[in-house]
Order: C-alpha cells, then sequence, then structure tokens
C-alpha cells in the first residue's frame, strides 16, 4: 500500500507542537508493517538543508525522516519564504493563505511525481484544500495524471478542532473517512461542548468517524536509555533511579532536599485546553497539602506572571521555569513521583504516556484520551469537575496513597511502566483505516 502522510510539521526534521511528534513517528510504524508511506511537509526556511541532505528534484526537497528510510518531500518553499513553522503555525487568519498554497503544492506533487499513492492521509485544517480537491476531481483526470487504481483515497485526522474552522469543516467534508486522535475524543466532538461550532457537520460524517490513539516513540522515551535523565533506571530499577533523578531536579531547581510528592507540569502555559488556570488557583492549597510543585512551559504572559508570583512565594517547594526546555522536561518526568494534568479537554495527549513509561504517575481530568489511556487507581487518578477543587482531590488521593500506601503505589508504577502505547499497536489500526477508505472511495 502507498500512503502520502501530509502534515504541518514531522520531528526532527522540524517540530513546533505534539502534530510534529505524530508525523514524526507514525510513518516510521507504518514502514514496519510494510507500507511503502511518504511524509509531505511546507518547505519552511529554517529547515537546514545541510544537516538534512536535502536534494532538490523539480522545485520539491527530498530528505529523510531522521536516520529512517521514509522519504520526506519538502514542499511550497516559495510560498513559506518569510513564514517560519513557529510564525506559519500560530493561529493567524494568514495561516489559511499559506497552507491554501502548500496544498496546492500537495496536488502538484501527485499531478507530477512519478510515483502515486493509493491513500492521501491529512492532519488537521491545514490540508484542507488539497483533500476537496481530491474529492471533486474525477477517476479521468487522475488517470491522465498516470493513477492506475481506482480513486485516490483520503483520510482526515483531527488533532484539535480549535483553529480555522471554516478550512477544518472543508476537510471534515471532503475526507472519505476521518479520525479522531483518541475514542473519547471521538465521541466528544459530536457535542456542542467539544465540537467547535461543527456538530452538524461532525454528525453528518459519524458513521466515518474513528477514534486512534496516538502513542509515543519508546526509542525517545526510555528512562532505561534516556541519555537527559540524571540517573538511567528500568521497571526492575525505578526506586533507586528515581530517588537519584528527584535529587538531581530538586537541586537543579533549587527546591528543599527532604519534601513530600514532588508533582510536575510540562506543557503549553494554556488557560483555555491545559488547565493552566484551575492549576494556577490550587497551588497554594497543593503546597499545604505538603507537596512540591515543578512548572515547564511557555504561554499565556497573565498566567506566567500568576505562577512566578507563586513560586516567588515558596522559593523551596515552587519552581516556574518559563521557558521550552526539553532536557529539563526529560529530568522531570524523571523525578517527579506524579504528573499534573488539569486538561480542559484534550484530543488524546503525550504527557500521561511518556509519564507512566517513567513510572511517574499521572493526575488527571477525565476528558478525551486522558480517559482512555490512564484508568483511575490503577494507572494513575482521574478527576471529573473542571475546578481546582477536583484537581486538589484528585492530588489529596493520590498524597494519601504516596504517604501511607507505599505498597500500593508501587504496583501503580509499576503497572504504568509496562503499559503498550507504542506506536506499532496504533499504525495497525491506521492500516486497517486506509483499508476502511480504499473501500470507501471505490
Amino acid at each position: 500500500m502507498r500512503v502520502l502522510y501530509v502534515a504541518a510539521e514531522a520531528a526532527p526534521i522540524v517540530k513546533v507542537g505534539g502534530l510534529g511528534d505524530v508525523a514524526g513517528s507514525l510513518p516510521l510504524a507504518l514502514k514496519r508493517l510494510g507500507v511503502d508511506v511518504r511524509v509531505a511537509i511546507p518547505w519552511y526556511p529554517e529547515i537546514d538543508a545541510l544537516r538534512w541532505q536535502v536534494q532538490e528534484n523539480g522545485g520539491v526537497g527530498v530528505t529523510r525522516l531522521g536516520e529512517s528510510e521514509v522519504p520526506v518531500y519538502l514542499l511550497a518553499r516559495d510560498v513559506f519564504a518569510d513564514a517560519g513553522p513557529h510564525k506559519a503555525i500560530a493561529g493567524t487568519k494568514a495561516e489559511e493563505t499559506w497552507f491554501s498554497g502548500f496544498c496546492d503544492a500537495v496536488v502538484t506533487f501527485l499531478k507530477d511525481s512519478e510515483w502515486k499513492p493509493e491513500v492521501l492521509h491529512g492532519n488537521d485544517w491545514h490540508v484542507a484544500r488539497a483533500l476537496s480537491f481530491v474529492e471533486r476531481t474525477s477517476r479521468e483526470t487522475f488517470s491522465q495524471w498516470g493513477f492506475t487504481h481506482k480513486n485516490l483515497a483520503t483520510i482526515l485526522t483531527i488533532h484539535n478542532l480549535s483553529y480555522h474552522p471554516k478550512m477544518m469543516k472543508e476537510a471534515i467534508l471532503a475526507a472519505d473517512v476521518i479520525n479522531a486522535v483518541s475514542p473519547t475524543y471521538a465521541k466528544e466532538i459530536l457535542t456542542s461542548d467539544y465540537c467547535e461550532g461543527l456538530c452538524e457537520e461532525l454528525n453528518a460524517r459519524k458513521a466515518d468517524l474513528y477514534g486512534i490513539l496516538n502513542g509515543i516513540d519508546y526509542g525517545v522515551w526510555s528512562p532505561e536509555t534516556d541519555a537527559r535523565v540524571s540517573t538511567k533506571y528500568s521497571t526492575v530499577t525505578w526506586k533507586t533511579g528515581k530517588a537519584g533523578n528527584k535529587m538531581a531536579l530538586r537541586q537543579k531547581l533549587g527546591l528543599a532536599k527532604e519534601g513530600g510528592m514532588l508533582l510536575g507540569f510540562v506543557g503549553r502555559i494554556d488557560a483555555n485546553q491545559k488547565g493552566i488556570g484551575i492549576l494556577a488557583e490550587a497551588m497554594d492549597r497543593l503546597v499545604a497539602l505538603g507537596s512540591q510543585v515543578v512548572v515547564l512551559g511557555t504561554g499565556d504572559p497573565k498566567y506566567e506572571k500568576r505562577l512566578a508570583l507563586v513560586a516567588a512565594r515558596y522559593p523551596k517547594n515552587v519552581a516556574c521555569i518559563l521557558r521550552y526546555d526539553e532536557d529539563l522536561a526529560h529530568l522531570i518526568y524523571a523525578g517527579a513521583d506524579a504528573l499534573l494534568i488539569p486538561s480542559k479537554f484534550e484530543p488524546c495527549g503525550l504527557i500521561q504516556l511518556i509519564g507512566m513509561r517513567y513510572g511517574t504517575l499521572p493526575i488527571a481530568r477525565a476528558t478525551g484520551g486522558l480517559s482512555d489511556t490512564i484508568r483511575d487507581g490503577e494507572t494513575g487518578f482521574l478527576f471529573t469537575a473542571y475546578s481546582s477543587q477536583g484537581l486538589v482531590g484528585a492530588v489529596e488521593r493520590a498524597r494519601d496513597m504516596f504517604a501511607a500506601e507505599p505498597v500500593s503505589w508501587e504496583v501503580l508504577v509499576g503497572t504504568g511502566m509496562r503499559e503498550d502505547f507504542s506506536w506499532d499497536r496504533s499504525a495497525e489500526e491506521y492500516l486497517r483505516l486506509y483499508e476502511r477508505a480504499l473501500a470507501k472511495s471505490g
């Protein structure tokens, strides 16, 4: 099967958010299943042609996904000449013009390339114009372009409905098959609380809507091999390993050497999705419970300032690092006892999967992919009410087990570390989705 995987970003070549992680990992897993998968992303000016050994062919840049054998096509260089990834993926109106140009380049690639995909797999609103072009283009046209099979099948993966609803609507109506990045999010987006004004369109496509969980790359996220942590550890040696990382994290951030549970938050300082408002409201009570809290991220200046003031009030118990720091993120995953994930909504989430792998139990709101991946009282702690009280209550439950039932805590840690959220499992589901799309496109 031949699949062209189209996205706005793909790690490690270019990464702005979680989509980059997905686009950098899922194609590798599909390749292992025997799929001839190739990736298409914008040719941003920041992409280092020497580092990625980019070869140009007819205006198309050609490289590989990291050290893999998965080809990556860089398209629409002229369109993005003045728009790097952090500018082009920033929620602005200008994005629609840039990514419409990108979609035009995808269509040109479909026409001119000797390699012809059977499936066009697009991600989020960025691919809307390409999907709608395929939908309205005749089989005869594709035949003239050299496509020897039936119609080109199309798939839309919804990572987040919050941006550019007009173009997202176009993509939803055009794709043969649609999936959200978790089963629960696939159900949630059919309701008014989550559909972002697209309830009618999504419910009209309900029969073609599926939910497939994202995975994580255990080649990157493994405490046994992670070069960024202070002490490597396994499912057998995690207690001593986490103790060493906790000590290193406390020392690095100037926290008290002794304390209760060490809680970590890694993510956007974003009150709309990530729940930073209820976290900020809960901070005094979390410290009163005897916890230490580490916050790493950037975002809303109002909440950045509020969290910085909390850290100044409790310098030995709260650290607030307002920047992007991948090395520190790894150390938090390895050194914290639990991760705080108080999201208002969460299509899938990767933080909880990383946390479980590192023996750092997630304390999360029961929404979207968090509900699908965390088993309350078995691999983490869930709360339902979107409020600081709900968050504090879940932390209290975790603290009580951590302090008074260490054996039970150890069971949860071990269970979480052994969970399988690899991309291989998700890739098998995507392969079945491709088969459905091919059958539907006829």
